[in-house]
């Protein structure tokens, strides 16, 4: 059950939940307006003792003046017969309230399957590669993406199921009626359309622009080809036709299947985001991803039996690299990725970590599972950049790491390494820390400047 799948509340428990929904960040006690009063009473009926139709309501208002006149106004547009779809109602009162840029962004949550925990930050790239965002510089963009997901939070036409430390969204959900609502708009202004089973999709017979197969059968291969931007794959147990049909393809999502060939994916000559997820084998040996001229997101995550991927470092509009595969650099960063700003990887063991093998502008770097024989920290302390720096599971074999310098603006720094006993931060390190977690009971010795961190 999820958290809005609640009983019918009383009059009383849905005024409050209503207000509470109308004022997130303000006491509501004696500070609420009084001419309000009587406008909250005829809302809340308006739901009929609905959690979710109170709570989307709520969303609504938030962003209203709160002023008589402009939740009158609402209350004017709640005007409809009493026909049983009251929720259903109101989450279209919701959807049309929201500016246009809102709608496209929200629609786009309906290519995920049901009680699917959605990744903010993988999101947001496919926001970006979408081409959602305005174009304003790419730092900008992300921060108008991260934006609009905060304010589809607030309209309660998502849930937030995790946070990061800096309050920001890590992880959100969409509601399975809010879901539904998605879907249904999305199939009628042909924006999305989601594949499941003869009896449960939301096709009409044509070629999508934006397609999500959830474990169905091979008969929906005739509705996605030449026209479509975006393909999410989930479940599938059978082939693709060949990936050179997907000419246009911006995004492609791909999880939970047993074998992925990427074979002819090079000639996606238009894809930003690649995403594998949760997959037995990914077969790269026949394909080169260099060709790959406008990809700025790879992430393979949870895929076994897979090499070093092929001439992937010579992309220059890559920005982010996330992958549990081997990592070995084979050209000079500073030629070949000036737009690199995370990586997550498991460095090759052959190759002596240093910090001039890292791209410049590196702002996130995740390790994992390296079993280096040298301790880390004095040449990732080198990277003047970085912000984000992760350090996690057999990555390093002896019993105690030592920051003797740098981290000139490292603000945050996880440490989940299972043999380090001991973190030893010299005076002066990390001036900019504001965020330390740790795993395995680690000890710190650190400054005490830092102490306010543990």
């Amino acid at each position: 059950m999820g958290p809005y799948e609640l009983r019918l509340l009383n009059d009383e428990d849905s005024r409050d939940l209503l207000i509470k929904k109308a004022f997130p960040y303000k006491k509501y006690g004696d500070k609420f307006p009084d001419d309000l009063h009587e406008l909250v009473d005829a809302l809340s009926k308006k739901c009929k003792g609905l959690p979710l139709a109170l709570i989307v309501l709520g969303g609504i208002l938030s962003t209203k003046d709160h002023i008589y006149s402009a939740w009158e106004k609402v209350l004017r547009t709640m005007e409809w017969h009493s026909d049983g779809k009251d929720c259903i109602n109101i989450l279209g009162m919701s959807y049309d309230d929201m500016p246009c840029y809102l709608k496209t962004c929200f629609l786009y949550l309906a290519l995920f399957p049901e009680d699917y925990e959605i990744s903010a930050r993988r999101l947001i790239k496919m926001w970006i590669a979408e081409g959602f965002m305005p174009q304003q510089g790419r730092k900008m963009m992300e921060e108008i993406a991260e934006d609009y997901l905060d304010q589809l939070f607030q309209r309660s036409m998502v849930q937030v199921s995790k946070r990061h430390v800096n309050g920001s969204i890590k992880y959100c959900r969409v509601h399975d009626l809010l879901r539904d609502f998605a879907m249904h708009q999305a199939g009628k202004e042909n924006f999305i359309t989601v594949f499941t089973n003869p009896q449960n999709n939301n096709h009409c017979g044509r070629a999508t622009r934006r397609a999500s197969l959830q474990s169905c059968g091979p008969q929906f291969k005739e509705y996605v080809g030449l026209k479509t931007r975006s393909l999410f794959l989930f479940g599938l147990k059978h082939t693709l036709p060949k990936h050179s049909v997907f000419r246009l393809l911006r995004v492609l999502l791909i999880e939970a299947m047993r074998i992925v060939d990427l074979k002819g994916i090079d000639r996606l000559i238009h894809l930003k985001y690649l995403g594998v997820r949760c997959c037995e084998t990914l077969k790269v040996s026949e394909c080169s991803l260099g060709h790959l001229k406008n990809l700025e997101t790879l992430h393979i995550r949870d895929t076994f039996e897979i090499s070093i991927l092929p001439d992937l470092w010579t992309i220059n509009t890559l920005r982010h690299v996330l992958c549990n595969v081997g990592f070995l650099p084979e050209v000079p960063w500073t030629a070949d990725l000036p737009n690199l700003q995370s990586l997550d990887c498991n460095w090759s063991k052959s190759v002596t970590l240093k910090a001039s093998l890292f791209p410049p502008h590196l702002i996130k770097l995740t390790l994992m599972d390296s079993k280096l024989g040298q301790d880390p920290m004095p040449e990732l302390g080198k990277l003047n950049n970085l912000k984000k720096l992760r350090l996690l599971g057999d990555l390093y074999n002896e019993k105690q790491i030592i920051c003797p310098a740098g981290f000139p603006v490292l603000q945050s720094l996880v440490l989940s390494v299972k043999t380090v006993e001991v973190l030893t931060v010299e005076k002066g390190v990390m001036p900019k820390l504001k965020n330390l977690s740790k795993s395995y009971d680690i000890k710190l010795e650190i400054p005490p400047e830092l102490m306010h961190l543990i």
